[in-house]
């Protein structure tokens, strides 16, 4: 008798253990702060999470109560700001530390002076993530609370930190040294997300829509005013953002066709999040970066 009491107890158990929510000692909402944190982290033994799934869009993410209990219960949060993420604000911290990455703008504009600023003071800082020298600070920052929590690994941290830091500023420099980059007008179908970026490197990106979030539809007046851009300037590459989807790009194609004039549809990537197959790969952000860099030198080569 006493065995088959035994029975269920251990059933009930077992459901517990399987339900149990999994924490991690570090959480962080965009695939950046993901992907640095790891970088740095190496072959340690700290645990990383990304609350954003492969292919979603980090405009509308809202987190679920077990996300909830995983941030709660990180060592650190990372999150990109409360006007990306004001979800944040509905959270109490139990023993971790919340770190809002957006200051670094304060310490890029801070660099610069007062004109300068007065030059810019309209740009989008949504997406401040998608500029090179805040990646960088964003490296600096995501350090130096990494070692907070692991002292005994702080030199080998700092010299991943340094080797990502130098690869990103590699990348900025053969950004800046594209011949001709500040000469052509490069279109991108999706929402506005690169204006401090093209502000950084020099070069011309106009997006389809002004809007800084991707669930803007664009018009048809919009799609009809690229079109003859793209004819007018003679542009022969069309960019697209691989996680909005393929319709509107190939749809534009097909008309500009119709026409007799050619495109090729190249991906140009946000950097927010990864799709599920470049999860698989292994992708990573100065992957990313470095794809963006071929794509674009494309446009300044004659096809």
């Amino acid at each position: 008798m006493k065995k088959l009491l035994l029975i269920p107890l251990l059933l009930t158990l077992v459901l517990a253990s399987c339900t149990k929510t999994k924490t991690y000692d570090i959480v962080a909402t965009l695939f950046p702060q993901y992907d640095i944190s790891k970088e740095i982290i190496g072959d340690k033994e700290l645990s990383v999470h990304m609350l954003l799934r492969p292919g979603q869009d980090g405009h509308a993410f809202e987190p679920t109560s077990k996300e909830m209990i995983q941030i709660k219960k990180s060592k650190i949060f990372f999150y990109t700001s409360l006007e990306m993420e004001p979800w944040v604000k509905k959270i109490t911290p139990k023993d971790g530390v919340f770190v809002d990455l957006s200051h670094v703008l304060h310490e890029s504009h801070s660099s610069h002076n007062h004109e300068h600023d007065h030059d810019h003071e309209h740009d989008d800082n949504l997406h401040y993530w998608t500029v090179i020298d805040n990646l960088k600070m964003m490296t600096e920052e995501i350090l130096e609370n990494i070692v907070k929590i692991d002292k005994n690994n702080e030199a080998y941290y700092r010299n991943n930190a340094t080797i990502l830091i130098d690869k990103l500023e590699s990348i900025k420099q053969s950004f800046m040294n594209i011949d001709g980059r500040d000469t052509l007008e490069l279109y991108y179908i999706g929402h506005n997300v690169f204006s401090l970026f093209s502000h950084e490197v020099g070069i011309h990106i106009q997006s389809l829509t002004d809007a800084y979030t991707s669930d803007a539809n664009p018009t048809s007046a919009q799609i009809k005013d690229m079109i003859e851009k793209i004819k007018s300037s003679n542009a022969h590459i069309l960019y697209y953002d691989l996680l909005e989807g393929f319709r509107l790009e190939s749809s534009i194609k097909s008309d500009l066709l119709q026409q007799n004039y050619e495109i090729t549809l190249l991906p140009l990537h946000s950097l927010h999040n990864i799709s599920k197959s470049q999860k698989d790969d292994g992708v990573t952000l100065i992957d990313l970066l470095n794809e963006n860099l071929d794509n674009i030198k494309r446009s300044f080569i004659k096809e």
